[in-house]
């Protein structure tokens, strides 16, 4: 399902202090509002939080489009100094999107975390396309 969208970066994120999935989620929107506002687009993604077992702290995942021209260096810096570690590479569709994903969406109920998904409609191939879902 996840292969139908126009996919730019895959993002991991991951904090230097142990916010709560909360205070992770809030951050990963802080950056997406600052990408939107600064890069004048609109930014589609998909992204999931996950515990790391080793530490009470949250990191993240996520697949984001609409970002054609925008500077992942630049981002993965906006992160780094405001929060900790970031990796965004460029999207390898020949991978498929689940590849990058699935681990995280189908761990067992006792790894808990959480899928935040918008802005869904701008990347969509099939829409993109003319054709019907």
């Amino acid at each position: 399902m996840l292969d139908r969208y126009e996919w730019d970066w895959f993002a991991t994120l991951t904090p230097r202090d142990l916010p709560s999935n909360l205070q992770m989620v809030t951050r990963f929107n802080k950056l997406i509002r600052a990408i939107q506002q600064e890069e004048k687009k609109l930014v589609g993604y998909y992204m999931v939080t996950e515990q790391f077992k080793s530490r009470k702290s949250w990191h993240m995942h996520a697949l984001l489009g609409n970002l054609i021209g925008a500077s992942r260096s630049r981002w993965w810096h906006w992160w780094f100094f405001r929060y900790g570690a970031a990796r965004i590479l460029p999207y390898q569709s020949g991978l498929g999107a689940s590849s990058y994903l699935t681990k995280y969406v189908s761990k067992e109920a006792s790894n808990y975390g959480s899928v935040h998904i918008k802005n869904l409609g701008i990347l969509d191939k099939v829409n993109s396309q003319g054709l019907t879902n």
